[in-house]
């Protein structure tokens, strides 16, 4: 009997250990309120705490959700102990919480946890009535609080019809918010998508496949994530200040990536298939990640002196590009061709080439890299992965630990 009762002690501590670890694995990272200082984040989560068990006793859910808020703002002290500080607190707090929070954008997420928190309890309505008196007082208007609602709404019941009607509502005041710590685990779309920041996203890949995409991005931040994009027509980026593709399928129908004055362009954990006009230019970059990619049967086909069969930058020699990382990737029957034999120099670079200036800035890295199968097609001189002199003005060029098979003679031209 002391064995079972002894059994059953350590079960329960394993589950309240378990309950901690889903907390941690789900935490709600929200960049805004991470800055934050230490004070401004403890008295947000010391009032969320009043609104809970105000007239409430605070469910197994209401205690997990604000575990995963308090993981995510990197707080030290527990659930447990800011439920005891919010019994303690005063006039002075209270007034304090308004004065700052009226002037801040994160009040709009004190709205939202505060509506997901009381809407997962079993008040009887004088919590919501509370909360209701806290978010006049820190000025949330109704067509805010309606956008907000709205969001809550798309959490709670995960369904991402409701959060495409929110984003009708989206006005100057709220549009500088990111929710998608909160709705990327069920959200099929743009998460964010304002005149400065568009974010694509889905839960799993496959949920993505039939998702439509505009064709030119001039937003400041681009990414798309976890998807499964068909580029079906050429793909323009003008202007943006980085456009980053993180662990996406994509392939083409006749289309490519066209990059204008950009100033960094990422490729994370993505596989590329299929692309026979290149898979990217670039006119004017700044910096370059290639990353853990697959890159499979792409390449170029042209007619006289052309370099770069999957990448290609064209950047002036006043101006070179500043940073180049190509690390871990495998590309596989890649390639760069010419429509007639030359003996000349002819086309070269199955994988990156310069066409104007060879220089980079500050450094180059070519590391860990598989290249296998690879061809320069109609060309007998400069058969390499990536053509250019690759001459660093102020740092250093990096080849390390990467493979040749095939007709390639060697990663860098020299």
């Amino acid at each position: 009997m002391k064995h079972m009762e002894s059994f059953k002690k350590n079960i329960e501590g394993i589950r309240h250990l378990m309950k901690d670890m889903k907390a941690e694995k789900y935490a709600i990272i929200n960049p805004d309120l991470v800055e934050v200082d230490e004070y401004i984040k403890n008295l947000y989560i010391k009032v969320l705490c009043t609104v809970i068990q105000y007239d409430n006793d605070p469910s197994d859910m209401q205690v997990l959700f604000l575990k995963r808020i308090v993981c995510g703002m990197k707080l030290d002290d527990s659930v447990e102990e800011y439920m005891r500080k919010a019994l303690e607190i005063s006039e002075d707090d209270i007034h304090e919480f308004i004065s700052i929070f009226t002037e801040q954008k994160y009040k709009y997420y004190f709205a939202l946890d505060g509506l997901l928190l009381v809407s997962m309890g079993n008040g009887k309505g004088m919590n919501y009535e509370y909360l209701a008196e806290l978010v006049e007082l820190i000025e949330i208007n109704k067509m805010d609080l309606e956008y907000i609602s709205l969001v809550a709404r798309s959490v709670l019941q995960q369904e991402s019809s409701y959060y495409e009607q929110a984003k009708t509502l989206i006005n100057d005041r709220v549009s500088v918010l990111d929710f998608t710590s909160y709705i990327n685990s069920f959200y099929v779309g743009a998460i964010v998508d304002t005149d400065m920041y568009k974010h694509y996203s889905a839960p799993d890949k496959k949920c993505s496949s039939s998702m439509i995409y505009p064709n030119t991005y001039k937003t400041r931040n681009v990414i798309f994530e976890n998807l499964i994009i068909t580029i079906t027509d050429n793909w323009l980026f003008d202007g943006c200040e980085s456009v980053v593709f993180k662990n996406c399928e994509l392939n083409s129908k006749n289309g490519m990536l066209e990059f204008n004055a950009v100033g960094k362009a990422i490729f994370e954990k993505c596989k590329v298939t299929n692309f026979n006009n290149r898979f990217a230019h670039f006119n004017y970059l700044k910096s370059l990640d290639i990353i853990g990619c697959e890159f499979i049967d792409c390449g170029y086909t042209c007619d006289g002196d052309q370099r770069g069969g999957v990448f290609a930058v064209n950047n002036a020699y006043d101006n070179p590009i500043r940073q180049i990382k190509i690390s871990q990737n495998k590309v596989l029957n890649c390639y760069i061709g010419a429509s007639r034999q030359r003996n000349n120099y002819g086309v070269s670079g199955v994988f990156f080439g310069f066409e104007n200036s060879n220089y980079v800035g500050e450094r180059f890295e070519v590391s860990d890299n598989v290249f296998n199968g690879c061809r320069c097609i109609n060309n007998g001189n400069y058969t390499v992965a990536i053509i250019g002199y690759l001459k660093c003005y102020e740092g250093e060029v990096i080849e390390k630990n990467n493979q040749c098979t095939g007709e390639l003679a060697r990663v860098l031209e020299n």
